[in-house]
C-alpha cells in the first residue's frame, strides 16, 4: 500500500515537471529574432525571408516591421539586397532591437566591445572574440580566475553606474550589458 502511495506520488512529480517544462518550452518559443530583415518574423534570416520580402512588395503577404531590412521607413527591393547581404554575412550595418527595446543600427564588422557582466565577457570569450573585449565591468575585474586576462582591462561599469569618460576614451563599437529591469 505504501509503495503504491510513493509510487504515484513520484509519478504525479514527473507529470508537474514535464508541464513546467513544456509551459517553459512554449515560452521560448514564443520570442522572434528582433534583427531588421527577419520579414516572416522566424528564428532565423534566410531565403524565405528574401521571398517573404518581395511578396510584401507586391501584396501577397502582410507587412511586418521587421521586413524594412534596410531600416529606411519603406518595404522596397533595397530590402531584398539587405537581407541577401545579411544572409552572406556581408552587410557593413545590422539594425535591430534591443534588450530594452530600443531599435539600434550596428555598423561592422564589430571591433571593440564593451563588456558589462562576467557572463556576457563569457559569451564573447566562447564566440572566439575575446580578443575584441576592451573594457570590462566590476564582476569580470573580480574574476581574475576566470578571466585571466580580461580582469586586467579598463573598467567601465561597476553594476550600478557606467562611466561615460572612459566610454569616451575607449570608444567601443558595441556596448553589451543589462537592460534595466
Amino acid at each position: 500500500m505504501r509503495k503504491r502511495v510513493w509510487i504515484k506520488l513520484a509519478i504525479a512529480l514527473l507529470l508537474c515537471s514535464c508541464l513546467i517544462g513544456l509551459a517553459a518550452a512554449s515560452e521560448v518559443g514564443d520570442e522572434i529574432l528582433d534583427i531588421y530583415g527577419n520579414a516572416n518574423e522566424d528564428d532565423i534570416i534566410d531565403w524565405t525571408d528574401v521571398n517573404y520580402i518581395k511578396q510584401v512588395i507586391f501584396g501577397k503577404k502582410p507587412y511586418t516591421g521587421l521586413a524594412d531590412a534596410n531600416y529606411d521607413g519603406k518595404i522596397s527591393m533595397l530590402d531584398v539586397a539587405q537581407t541577401k547581404l545579411i544572409i552572406l554575412r556581408k552587410e557593413k550595418r545590422l539594425t535591430l532591437v534591443d534588450e530594452a527595446g530600443r531599435t539600434v543600427t550596428v555598423s561592422k564588422p564589430v571591433k571593440k566591445i564593451a563588456a558589462g557582466g562576467a557572463d556576457n565577457a563569457e559569451i564573447i570569450r566562447l564566440l572566439k572574440a575575446k580578443d575584441r573585449i576592451v573594457a570590462v565591468d566590476k564582476s569580470t575585474e573580480n574574476s581574475e580566475v576566470f578571466f585571466p586576462e580580461l580582469s586586467r582591462l579598463p573598467l567601465v561599469n561597476d553594476h550600478h553606474e557606467v562611466n561615460y569618460e572612459k566610454m569616451y576614451e575607449l570608444h567601443p563599437d558595441i556596448f553589451i550589458t543589462y537592460a534595466p529591469a
